[in-house]
């Protein structure tokens, strides 16, 4: 199988206003120009328009809705046959500095499953696939030759896209691979691909020499779907270079995607005068693209970066970098050989993460390095010696530890996952404070003395982290590769990096590393996604009947849930004080408004028990609550109080559950 490897002022002399859909305003300027060139008596005259777009100026700040861990309010411990309300009210800030305003909250899951329990581990059995006896496992032989998925992305629709690398027919040995499923695990036909045939399923040669390696994908929030790799140059000399493409939603290329020889055609190459190597990317807010990995400076490898423009993939040339002229292409050393990244992550304030391995003496060491929004040097990102100035490289454990993947928590900390080397390859985590760049102390594992860096050494022998994801109750999924035979293996981490012993995994997993083998001989997880129900997908390469690994796809399901609020009997007898024993309900309340909001859901200065017309379903589609006629100042002193309750049947099983909201400010 293959390896994962100018703005001029001038005199205004009209101005039109109008307002424009969702958050942005159009403003038109009308300039009149008058040429004196033609003879007496005739004239000539001619006339431009200038535009420009204001973005309005939306803010929120939800941190007035969070007890204990960061981002997450909590009920508590309650029994079966139980009710309870919350007793703090969740106050949500919001406003636009320069137009009215609304506060809308959706089901962050995106299905309205109120509250749910996350996964125990145990396959989705409605997940079937093509041949509609799955149980949760889904194999696609593409070609007769190896192939693999290397990472899927869930779309808001359900829809799965796992993409991938399938093999050919030498001297052609790889080709981008790309399949979407159903939620029911079946190919989507409606995904046609370029051909307008596809059915669901498709290779495209990306470069020129036929030997490409796609290593990520990501649903933009229009829908389009980006692709990311590493491909092969067929002139000589051959060199790697960074490789995107960029699909329209039936799977046929966005053609406006031309990248910077302006001829891409929805498939674009970035190159330089060594190899290039590109592993992850990440979206920014502004729709601009971040593509990391490593380059050869002509000797060892460096940390890079590439930022492109969203619209059409050209470079973005205000991205310099610390030498100043990076002009979208930003490479740097950490240490003094090699140094490989892997992972880039984007922080809310819009600083760059990158994580990697470097060598040091031969062996490989986590690395990071932090960089602000032009490139340059986060100099407060300082790691363990609080000299770092930007970049560090990190002390592991005896031998080769290496970082393939990372995320941000929603308390800022930072968190990778890989494989580290001592007497045999296992699983390893590094925490980072998201401040500084240094060990967090809490994240202690199963030792208690990891300060920073967990090693789980009791899986198997050849064990390795490829992916990681995060639960809407803030813990962490690792899916990878252990053993030999290898297997694919996923554990759920705690918020100290301990193990979740609950997460058993179809075979019953004592040790919070739950196996799932899949086909008959030999298979890997290499990525991750989750469903809008909270289900976790998981896209890798598995061997079935023969030696030839096919694409295989594996769906968690999750537990049990909670249903969204109703008002039962009508009017106001809907008591969360009752003493129900069949109804499990979950449900929201509008305290109150204050400061320039105007309340859209009804409120009480009370949210205790009385009147079932002010609790309200939250639903999966946002719904607005709560309002502004005119701007307000940023920091915003608009605010909306709310408050949860939440109704057990005595029969609900046991286990923590989560409500996963999204609170959004649009301004119209």
């Amino acid at each position: 199988m293959p390896p994962r490897p100018d703005h001029s002022r001038r005199r205004r002399t009209h101005v039109h206003v109008h307002a424009a859909r969702a958050m942005t305003t159009a403003l038109l300027l009308a300039i009149g120009v008058f040429l004196a060139t033609a003879p007496p008596g005739e004239s000539a005259s001619a006339s431009i328009v200038v535009s420009a777009t204001i973005v309005s100026a939306t803010s929120l700040d939800s941190s007035g809705c969070a007890t204990g861990v960061a981002g997450r309010t909590s009920f508590g411990s309650l029994q079966p046959g139980s009710s309870t309300v919350s007793s703090i009210d969740c106050d949500v800030a919001f406003g636009s500095t320069n137009n009215a305003a609304q506060l809308q909250v959706s089901q962050g899951d995106g299905a309205g499953a109120a509250m749910w329990m996350p996964t125990t581990g145990s396959l989705d059995a409605t997940f079937d696939g093509p041949s509609g006896t799955g149980n949760g496992k889904v194999i696609i032989p593409v070609t007769a030759f190896d192939g693999a998925g290397y990472a899927a992305a869930v779309q808001p629709d359900g829809n799965t896209v796992v993409a991938g690398v399938c093999g050919t027919a030498s001297p052609y040995p790889n080709l981008f691979c790309v399949i979407r499923l159903l939620p029911n695990g079946t190919l989507d036909t409606t995904f046609d691909g370029p051909s307008g045939v596809a059915n669901g399923m498709f290779t495209f040669a990306q470069g020129t020499q036929g030997s490409d390696w796609l290593h990520r994908v990501t649903v933009q929030p229009d829908g389009k779907i980006l692709l990311l790799g590493e491909c092969l140059s067929g002139s000589a000399p051959s060199i790697h270079y960074m490789c995107v493409a960029r699909l329209n939603a039936d799977g046929s290329f966005d053609t406006a995607f031309d990248g910077p020889s302006g001829t891409g055609n929805g498939r674009i190459g970035i190159n330089g005068p060594n190899d290039m190597w590109s592993y992850d990317l990440a979206l920014q807010p502004d729709g601009k693209i971040l593509l990391a990995g490593k380059c050869s400076n002509g000797g060892n490898n460096d940390f890079c970066v590439t930022r492109i423009n969203g619209a059409d993939g050209t470079l973005d040339t205000t991205f310099d970098g610390p030498s100043g002229t990076g002009n979208g292409l930003v490479s740097f050393p950490i240490g003094s050989s090699h140094d490989d990244g892997s992972t880039v992550l984007l922080q809310p304030d819009g600083k760059i993460m990158l994580g990697g391995a470097c060598y040091v003496a031969s062996y490989a060491e986590p690395c990071f390095a932090r960089l602000n929004a032009d490139g340059t040097y986060d100099t407060a990102f300082d790691g363990p010696s609080g000299t770092g100035n930007g970049k560090f490289i990190m002390t592991g454990t005896s031998y080769d530890d290496v970082i393939y993947d990372g995320l941000l928590l929603p308390d800022g900390t930072l968190e990778f996952g890989g494989r580290c080397y001592q007497t045999t390859a296992d699983i390893c985590l590094v925490r980072l404070l998201g401040t500084t760049g240094a060990p967090d102390p809490s994240f202690d594992g199963p030792s208690g003395v990891g300060n920073g860096l967990v090693v789980y050494t009791d899986a198997s022998s050849d064990d390795r982290v490829w992916n990681v994801g995060l639960q809407p109750d803030g813990r962490v999924i690792t899916v990878g590769t252990c053993g030999s035979p290898s297997y694919v293996c996923i554990t759920r981490v705690n918020v100290d990096g301990t193990r979740d012993l609950k997460f058993t995994g179809p075979a019953g997993s004592s040790s919070g590393i739950a196996a799932y083998p899949i086909g008959t001989g030999a298979s890997s997880g290499y990525g991750v996604a989750f469903a809008s129900d909270g289900r976790v997908v998981v896209a890798g390469g598995c061997q079935n009947g023969s030696s030839i690994y096919a694409v295989c796809i594996e769906r968690l399901d999750t537990g049990a849930s909670v249903s969204n609020y109703s008002n039962l009997g009508g009017g106001s007898d809907t008591d969360w004080a009752s003493s129900s024993t069949t109804t499990n309900t979950f449900g929201a309340c509008l305290r109150g408004v204050a400061g320039a909001a105007s309340a859209t859901w009804p409120t009480t200065g009370s949210c205790t028990s009385v009147d079932g017309a002010n609790w309200n379903v939250i639903p999966a589609i946002p719904v607005t609550i709560a309002s502004t006629a005119a701007p307000v100042p940023d920091p915003p002193t608009a605010i909306a109080s709310l408050r949860f309750g939440l109704r057990t049947s005595t029969s609900q099983p046991a286990g923590s559950y989560v409500a996963p909201l999204v609170f959004t400010v649009i301004a119209p």
